[in-house]
């Protein structure tokens, strides 16, 4: 599955950290990102990406 994210404690806080990771379950992906305030959102399992495939260049664990 792929999560998205924002990393902020009052989600209206504007241009937080964001991504996405690659995890089986919401457990995972909290690991996988490690911070507190992580707000974490699934996304549909049909869900299209402009271009094709999701860039693995956004994903979390390939930027930290």
């Amino acid at each position: 599955m792929i999560w998205t994210f924002s990393i902020a404690a009052d989600i209206t806080t504007p241009n937080p950290p964001e991504g996405y990771v690659r995890a089986e379950t919401e457990a995972e992906a909290f690991a996988l990102i490690g911070h507190p305030d992580t707000n974490l959102y699934r996304l549909c399992d049909d869900v299209e990406w402009p271009g094709g495939e999701l860039d693995s260049s956004s994903l979390w664990w390939d930027r930290r």
